[in-house]
């Protein structure tokens, strides 16, 4: 006697989605340390299974941790308990500056970028998340060209993401100039797809060893306000020089071995201005620390340290940044910096370039205002500058945001001042920035519409990604 039974597909691809979304599910659960995070992802794959395990995927797996140390040839540990701090451990150790520009947009930064380009005798090394194909852009291809014609020896590293915010995007002029370049992990490359949500956020250009540009100020004609661009932006950019120049060299190479599996940049030595020289030129030294940051690292040095700074904050804290989005974590510091007395100004952009960035703060901003600490929208054009000042003691400037992005994701690179003079002229571009600002009431936030709370209330759910 036989018996046909059919086997019903419908059974079959359930049993196999129930299966791998168990399994996809336990991996956000072990590996997400965020627990937001992980939720977010779990209930992304329970309710929309195949999409959701796709998105995961693409964007919710960190394989560069791995990745990473071995293409660059680092080793990436944890801080080891007992003996030295964890956040001495973490941080390289203080550098002095004999010199510290604060630029304001890329009228004040171009030039002197440029000029420095253009005075170069043995090496040029530039990273920046975008570069735009514009009339900027192509007044610093110009540069680097007569550079390379020159003999100086150039490398140009770009974000898989950042080249494609014009086009045709600048790779294919920077190639027509033959200007040496790389593209950090590349959107299209098959073996970087795994990798398309973990970007490089930084803005870095030294040259000769000696001179340094840093700071959030991108390539793009939209921050040279002369130009009259459509839509201008608002950022601060930094110049100096000193002993911290190897750090960051050394940063800019193992980002461009991994850029370029594992091939080092091979920068031949160059000779630095002896330490006397620069002494003679600026005789109060300008206490600097790199925070290098990045996805890659077992531990966010960024967010360790800013919690650090919330915690010894006696006086005040100032916070300029575009996308403030903080966490539960950052929201219970601050707050509890506030209740002891500590007076805390934010002040983000009324316009942002990305709308759902305000949408998301608008809907967690009550549980920073109802404890007292102020925030304020700036008036008129997108304000991409970031600050973050403590007590006239330390400042923190570079190209890190307050929100997951950059905190977990992004490849950052921020710098750590004690001075007083330098901190004193943060304070003032922002008391300049505060004047005409609207200040963000419970009443603001409490009185919109429906709708707008609707909207805002669905944006704060993807905090976790954004």
């Amino acid at each position: 006697m036989s018996s046909n039974l059919a086997v019903n597909p419908y059974l079959v691809i359930g049993v196999i989605e129930i299966a791998l979304a168990l399994i996809v599910g336990c991996h956000a659960l072990l590996y997400k340390r965020d627990v937001r995070s992980s939720t977010f992802w779990i209930l992304l794959i329970l309710f929309v299974p195949w999409l959701g395990m796709l998105l995961y995927f693409l964007f919710g797996v960190n394989r560069i941790q791995r990745e990473a140390p071995r293409l660059s040839g680092t080793v990436n540990a944890c801080p080891e308990p007992g003996g030295v701090s964890g956040m001495d451990q973490l941080l390289p150790p203080p550098a002095d500056c004999w010199q510290f520009d604060v630029l304001e947009n890329g009228d004040a930064a171009y030039p002197r970028m440029l000029e420095a380009i253009a005075n170069s005798n043995t090496e040029v090394i530039l990273s920046t998340y975008i570069f735009a194909n514009d009339r900027a852009g192509a007044e610093f291809i110009a540069y680097l060209k007569a550079a390379c014609e020159r003999g100086v020896a150039v490398f140009v590293l770009l974000d898989g993401v950042g080249i494609w915010y014009s086009f045709p995007p600048v790779t294919w002029a920077l190639k027509k100039a033959r200007v040496p370049h790389s593209v950090f992990l590349p959107t299209f490359a098959p073996w970087s797809t795994r990798f398309m949500n973990l970007r490089n956020h930084r803005k870095l250009l030294v040259v000769d060893r000696h001179q340094v540009f840093l700071g959030g100020m991108n390539i793009r004609e939209a921050h040279m306000h002369s130009l009259q661009p459509k839509s201008p932006i608002t950022d601060v950019h930094f110049h100096l020089t000193g002993e911290l120049v190897a750090t960051l060299v050394d940063q800019f190479t193992k980002a461009w071995k991994f850029a370029n599996r594992g091939r080092s940049v091979t920068p031949h030595p160059v000779e630095r201005v002896e330490q006397t020289e620069r002494m003679s030129k600026a005789p109060t030294a300008i206490r600097t620390r790199v925070i290098e940051d990045g996805p890659d690292l077992a531990v966010p040095r960024l967010a360790a340290l800013l919690l650090v700074k919330l915690s010894e904050a006696k006086s005040h804290i100032r916070i300029v940044v575009p996308y403030f989005l903080p966490d539960r974590v950052y929201i219970s510091a601050l707050t509890t910096a506030a209740l002891r007395g500590v007076r805390i100004d934010v002040i983000v952009p009324r316009k942002n370039n990305l709308p759902w960035m305000s949408w998301a703060l608008h809907a967690t901003a009550w549980q920073l205002l109802e404890h007292g600490v102020r925030i304020f929208e700036t008036i008129g054009e997108f304000d991409h500058s970031k600050i973050f000042v403590v007590d006239n003691s330390c400042a923190i400037v570079g190209s890190s945001n307050w929100d997951a992005r950059s905190f977990r994701l992004n490849f950052e690179l921020n710098l750590e001042v004690a001075s007083p003079d330098v901190i004193r002229r943060l304070n003032t571009l922002i008391d300049r920035k505060l004047a005409g600002a609207h200040e963000l009431t419970c009443q603001d936030v409490n009185g919109r519409s429906l709708p707008c709370q609707i909207r805002d209330g669905l944006a704060r759910l993807f905090l976790p990604v954004l």
